[in-house]
């Protein structure tokens, strides 16, 4: 090699060089700002039309979780052609937020193809349906879960605790045209309770169900009520055969038509 033809080489190897921390600065900014407004995390796993799997596999979602999901971002579990009915186990605490806030969903169920019809199920662990330490905590405001068509018979259910942390104001809001059906104790899931569409179902006839309030917690005293809207939706309770169960909606008035 010529002595102009090294110095050509040793100018383009510099250059390069001062190029390397501009490109790795730039790219550590998107990653920053991506992360401050949140991500729209896909579930996907899939095996023999069965999407169960542990929420805190960071490789069971696109993109991979950083670490886990957090209060700006929102999970999707309607882009896979399910035809098993399919069990997302927490197996830790969780949290879900709104990537981009109000009106933008929590959760967002469906199933690519409803002639092979299966539900969701969210669970405390792999284990145990539910239990008071693997609990799905859900921030920002109206915490919107939208379930969409699935096939015949089949809903979402949640029997892991759901919580808000007893914010004031805007609780739980159901939409779309499928079922979500609560099971647990979420006495720290309060405020408004809105059905814009489908139907939601507080069904407390499971071994872990309370008697009373599966949404909010309306004992004496307590700040903690809930008030329920009914915007468009069907609202449905399935009690447990020999108990006397109820759910007490307060706040003002029992029931917003």
């Amino acid at each position: 090699m010529s002595r102009r033809e090294n110095k050509a080489s040793s100018r383009r190897m510099n250059q390069a060089k001062r190029l390397l921390p501009v490109v790795s600065a730039v790219s550590a900014g998107l990653l920053a700002v991506h992360s401050a407004q949140g991500v729209n995390y896909t579930w996907n796993v899939l095996n023999a039309g069965d999407a169960s799997g542990s929420w805190g596999v960071v490789t069971n979602w696109l993109p991979n979780l950083n670490v886990a999901t957090g209060a700006a971002d929102t999970a999707l579990f309607n882009k896979l052609d399910i035809s098993v009915d399919s069990v997302i186990s927490l197996n830790s605490p969780q949290t879900l937020g709104t990537a981009g806030g109000f009106p933008n969903y929590n959760m967002f169920f469906g199933d690519t193809n409803t002639a092979t019809a299966a539900g969701w199920t969210i669970n405390a662990t792999s284990a145990t349906a539910n239990d008071a330490t693997n609990i799905l905590t859900l921030t920002n405001g109206f915490e919107i879960v939208y379930v969409d068509k699935l096939g015949t018979g089949k809903a979402v259910t949640i029997n892991a605790t759901i919580s808000n942390a007893s914010a004031t104001g805007n609780g739980l809001a159901k939409s779309g045209p499928g079922a979500l059906v609560l099971t647990a104790n979420n006495s720290a899931l309060t405020g408004t309770t809105a059905v814009n569409n489908g139907t939601l179902m507080l069904d407390f006839s499971q071994a872990w169900s309370p008697v009373a309030n599966i949404i909010g917690d309306t004992s004496t005293g307590s700040a903690a009520a809930s008030h329920l809207q009914l915007q468009g939706g069907t609202f449905v309770m399935k009690g447990k055969s020999g108990v006397a169960n109820a759910q007490t909606f307060s706040n003002g008035a029992a029931m917003e038509l």
